[in-house]
């Protein structure tokens, strides 16, 4: 049986940390789960397919950034690449583009000026904010 915790212990814990230097730690930043409310993403067309406008963030998301930089340190530049596409462009957009790739009726061109968009959106916005963050 666990011994109960006694309201002088918990207290003890609350208790801010003081450094050598007597600076106390910085408030905790609590971040809640669950509770996040969907925000609108800006998006922009790239394609269409029949008059369907496909689209994908005017900002890349922080989260899929991140997701495709771990991809690519655990499984290399190519694979990390696929997963972007797949991640920016999304599953239904991915899913049709393939579908009218596979029944021959995208060009080869049609498909890179696609995937050049997606990773000018993606890539050349990181540089960009790279940039901008080293004046």
């Amino acid at each position: 049986m666990a011994a109960a915790r006694t309201p002088r212990a918990s207290a003890a814990r609350n208790k801010a940390v003081r450094y050598e230097d007597d600076v106390q730690e910085p408030e905790i930043i609590e971040i809640s789960t669950g509770q996040r409310q969907a925000e609108e993403i800006e998006r922009i067309p790239v394609f269409s397919i029949d008059g369907t406008v496909y689209t994908i963030p005017k900002v890349i998301p922080r989260w899929m950034t991140m997701r495709v930089l771990k991809e690519a340190r655990a499984h290399g530049q190519e694979v990390a690449s696929q997963m972007a596409v797949e991640l920016i462009l999304g599953e239904e957009a991915l899913d049709a583009l393939n579908a009218c790739n596979e029944r021959g009726e995208v060009s080869d061109e049609q498909y890179d000026a696609i995937l050049e968009k997606i990773q000018k959106r993606a890539f050349g916005q990181a540089s960009q904010q790279g940039k901008a963050s080293k004046r």
